[in-house]
């Protein structure tokens, strides 16, 4: 239980880590949409 608990835990909060990256660049890339156009 040690040694699986903390790598089980790494994964998860790795995964979580990449999951929120991704959705802010998504963030990012569709208010830039937006922002261009508005802009147009």
């Amino acid at each position: 239980m040690g040694q699986e608990a903390p790598s089980a835990f790494q994964q998860k909060a790795i995964g979580e880590k990449v999951g929120n990256c991704t959705s802010i660049q998504r963030v990012e890339i569709v208010d830039i949409g937006v922002f261009e156009g508005e802009a147009a």
